[in-house]
């Protein structure tokens, strides 16, 4: 879609109010998807959970979109540590190193899965949170795993603040602040979704009924989504054409820190703009939903720094866990 497009749509979008107390939250509803088109983004700590969950289960993932993250590992379960890797301070051989050895220990897939994948970076050049050496980190980590450096598409010119950038919707391109939605005339969730699958790049209107609630504790088993740091509630987009049977795709959408519902409610989900590109393109968005934690997660952060536990990069790790969970209830079981 064109630039004068874009203003045209958002006049027409149907406002989505997510509001948890409306919905009847119950177990997800399994969908004829792909399986071999499941892809993953995040923003920030999002981020890094989206690479956690690429390099731990690449068998089933065929490409992540990377916004203001770092590398795989970085913080090697250290917080002090991670916010250095947030300044750009990763050495990627140790890092690439350390994923070799998690694959020998059978605690993540062999990466020899994601050398067909493709990785889409961002990195804002007002961002003040992450440097944009750590997202070249992630570039350069990558390297080692895919078969070209074709596969890596990055974009680190536009001047962005911390956040998810869209096409007119949100604050400011520069404007660092909740609910670090940001408009930079540059819908990075059309680039991503293009880059992956191709297809029809115009968004189209949301369906607010297509947006459902679904209970987290039914994928955190033996545990409680709180003690993992999760939300009782997560939320899933479905297009039209997938509730009616059509093949679709599945991309999972890990929001930043103090930007799941508990803290800004549907306005993530409502303006990232994905859902616009999942309905035009047949592909069911999975938004799980992280929350804060006192003392060990005060922000609602994804866990990257192993708070918790020291295996939380891995297959077993109980938010990875939990997350794959949701991706199996998901996928209809032939």
């Amino acid at each position: 879609m064109d630039r004068n497009g874009w203003p045209l749509l958002i006049a027409l979008v149907f406002v989505i109010c997510v509001n948890a107390k409306s919905f009847s939250n119950g177990p997800l509803i399994p969908y004829n998807i792909d399986t071999s088109q499941t892809t993953v983004s995040g923003l920030s700590s999002g981020a890094c959970m989206a690479t956690q969950y690429h390099v731990a289960h690449s068998s089933q993932i065929r490409g992540a979109a990377i916004i203001a993250g770092c590398a795989y590992y970085c913080a090697n379960a250290n917080l002090p540590t991670a916010l250095l890797c947030m300044d750009g301070a990763a050495v990627v051989p140790e890092l690439v190193a350390a994923t070799n050895y998690a694959a020998l220990t059978l605690s993540i897939d062999s990466p020899s899965h994601m050398k067909d994948d493709l990785v889409w970076l961002f990195s804002g050049t007002s961002d003040s949170v992450v440097n944009s050496k750590a997202v070249e980190a992630v570039e350069s980590y990558y390297s080692h795993f895919l078969d070209s450096t074709a596969q890596i598409y990055s974009e680190y010119s536009i001047p962005a603040a911390h956040g998810w950038p869209t096409f007119g919707e949100g604050s400011s391109c520069s404007n660092f602040s909740t609910p670090y939605v940001n408009n930079c005339s540059y819908s990075s969730s059309g680039k991503f979704l293009s880059y992956f699958y191709g297809g029809n790049e115009n968004p189209q209107k949301v369906n607010p009924d297509n947006l459902f609630a679904f209970d987290q504790s039914l994928y955190t088993p033996g545990i409680t989504p709180a003690s993992i740091s999760m939300d009782q509630t997560g939320f899933v987009y479905v297009p039209t054409t997938c509730q009616n049977g059509e093949q679709c795709k599945l991309h999972i959408c890990f929001h930043g820190c103090e930007q799941g519902y508990q803290y800004v409610q549907g306005t993530f989900i409502n303006d990232n703009q994905l859902n616009n590109y999942a309905e035009a393109n047949n592909i069911i968005i999975l938004y799980p939903q992280a929350v804060s934690t006192a003392v060990t997660n005060p922000k609602g952060c994804w866990d990257w720094w192993a708070y918790t536990g020291v295996d939380y990069a891995t297959k077993w790790a109980p938010q990875i866990s939990s997350v794959y969970a949701m991706t199996q209830a998901i996928i209809k079981q032939n």
